[in-house]
Parts: C-alpha cells; structure tokens; sequence
C-alpha cells in the first residue's frame, strides 16, 4: 500500500529548491506603457539596448483614434542609433480615419517602408501581438498579428528601443526586451 505524505508548501518548496522569488527573477521584466496623446501630438518611452541579438515582444491594445488635419493616428516599435541618427526600423501601426476599421502595418527599413502581409488587419478592441527580432548577422524581422517581414539592416547596432504614439490612445502591454551579447 503506498502513503501519500502531505508536507506542508513550505518544507516541499524548501525541500525541492524551487521558489517563486527565483522563479520570477528568471523572467525577463515586463513593461507597460499608457500612450495617450491629444490629437497632433506624440509621446513615446525608450529603453537602451546593446546586444548584438535583440529580441522585444507585447501587445497593443488601440482604445481610441483622433482625427487630425496632419496627423494619423499612429504606433511605432522601432531600434535606432544615437549617434548616427541610423533609424527607426520596425514597426509602424497607423490608421487612416476614412477607414477606422483597419489598422495599417508597416516594416520601417533601410531606404523606406513595405506592408507587412496583405498591409492592413482589423482594428478590434483585443490586443495586438507584435515581435522584433535582430539577429546577429543584421536581419531584422517584426511579426504582428501572426504575420512576418524581414529586413536586412546590414552592421546596424541599435542603441535605443522606442515605444510612441500618436494622435489616439493606446496601450502596450507585456513588453519584454531580450538582449544576447556575442
């Protein structure tokens, strides 16, 4: 006949070594930044990075648009470099107020900007996946939405992540930043 021993969760934590505190130190920090801004106005939240490998990923909520003369209401996901001003590559969100339903998907690339995908999704009230991802040999690749584009940025070395925002009210969520030096 086997016996079932119940410890109590204490000693079974301390007996396996496991711990919630150092369970948790493993994961990466998450982030979250509320971008509301009025119309024709922008916000943004940076970060410095500094691996020769970068990975960021989270979500985007869009709460609200505004309608400006100017302005689209737009998201940005972007690396660059101080100095050499290089960027931003990555991801640009923005919606075009004739056609609110959809949101419109960019790669921000060496020499300019390509669709991601068909170029557009539907806006919903649900949050938006997105990743970039920089590999060591200069590849640049953003997934938003399930969907892929890649870019190469050749000896681009990012110093900076940047978050912004413009012209409605937006959310990022569970943003992590995962850095891999060589």
């Amino acid at each position: 006949m086997k016996r079932a021993i119940a410890l109590p969760l204490a000693m079974f934590i301390s007996a396996t070594g496991l711990s919630a505190v150092s369970a948790r130190a493993a994961d990466e920090p998450r982030h979250t930044f509320e971008c509301d801004t009025p119309a024709g106005h922008f916000a943004y939240w940076e970060r410095t990075v500094s691996g020769a490998e970068i990975e960021v990923s989270g979500k985007v909520t869009v709460n609200d648009l505004l309608t400006d003369k100017k302005w689209s209401p737009t998201i940005f996901v972007s690396l660059k470099a101080g100095s050499t001003k290089k960027g931003p590559f990555g991801l640009r969100v923005f919606a075009v107020m004739k056609t609110p339903e959809y949101l419109f998907l960019e790669l921000l690339k060496v020499g300019g900007r390509d669709p991601i995908g068909l170029g557009m999704i539907p806006r919903t009230k649900e949050p938006v996946p997105f990743a970039l991802r920089l590999d060591a040999s200069g590849l640049l690749t953003v997934t938003v939405a399930g969907v892929d584009a890649s870019t190469p940025l050749g000896d681009f070395k990012p110093e900076m992540l940047q978050l912004s925002c413009s012209t409605g009210d937006f959310e990022f969520t569970d943003v992590t930043v995962k850095e891999k030096s060589p």
